[in-house]
């Protein structure tokens, strides 16, 4: 029932999702001949989606986010049992590609790379299933993570692979049943999602070190800081999306065995 709502509800609560709904329920009152209803429901509408797409507002949602786990050189890092790398920074080479893609949030494979080769963990476990229907012969997330792992020189000796979760609940969950008795991770995801991440793996048994990357980075204050981009609200809407699902978090662990 909870990754239901997390799947279907969720983007709804989100711009752009929130905007069309606040549109098209104007479009009803418009019909109903509530005229005033309609263009006050139009202006919330498009007063939330200028502001959601504002670098200031995608900023002021997502810095204290980030801010709570800040970057750290791999060679300082603190020694672990397992380097343990969430998914969603790549994906299959569907055609045309011949290789599998590496997405914004790739920062999270070359951060894990480079812990491994400053001998943080002797161990990196990717982890990360199917997040869409796969094509015959898709690698799945966590494959495509092992590829580049491996192609950046960690061997595949040292790589584990899971590859049947499909959330973050179920990434820290099945990780710790493959890696047990293993406990003290580095826990490798974004920035942004690291803090949920950490009570999530928390959570499941592990004693969490958050090894955060794919910041952000910061923008001072400008006279541009008002115009909406795609960039911006992107950003606005992951970092809402976070505090959202932060919420329903108890809900999920308690529904998992």
């Amino acid at each position: 029932m909870v990754e239901w709502m997390a799947d279907w509800l969720l983007p709804f609560l989100l711009p752009p999702g929130f905007c069309l709904l606040l549109g098209a329920g104007a479009f009803v009152l418009f019909r109903l001949g509530h005229r005033p209803a309609a263009r006050l429901s139009l202006a919330v509408a498009f007063a939330v989606l200028w502001v959601s797409a504002t670098p200031w507002f995608a900023r002021t949602v997502a810095a204290p986010l980030e801010r709570q786990n800040p970057p750290v050189e791999p060679a300082e890092a603190p020694l672990a049992e397992v380097i343990l790398v969430l998914g969603g920074g790549t994906s299959p080479a569907h055609p045309p590609r011949l290789e599998p893609d590496l997405g914004a949030a790739a920062d999270r494979v070359w951060l894990a790379a480079r812990l491994y080769a400053a001998g943080r963990a002797p161990r990196v476990v990717v982890s990360g299933g199917a997040t869409s229907a796969p094509l015959e012969d898709d690698l799945l997330e966590a494959d495509s993570m092992q590829y580049f792992l491996m192609a950046w020189g960690v061997p595949a000796s040292a790589i584990e692979v899971e590859h049947v979760s499909e959330n973050t609940w179920e990434n820290c969950l099945f990780s710790a049943h493959l890696v047990a008795p293993a406990k003290r991770i580095l826990l490798v995801t974004s920035a942004l999602h690291m803090p949920r991440a950490v009570a999530l793996c928390e959570e499941a048994g592990f004693e969490v070190i958050a090894a955060a990357t794919d910041f952000q980075p910061a923008e001072g204050t400008t006279g541009l800081d008002w115009a909406p981009n795609a960039p911006s609200l992107a950003l606005t809407s992951a970092a809402l999306k976070e505090r959202l699902a932060a919420f329903m978090t108890p809900l999920l662990v308690r529904e998992k065995p």
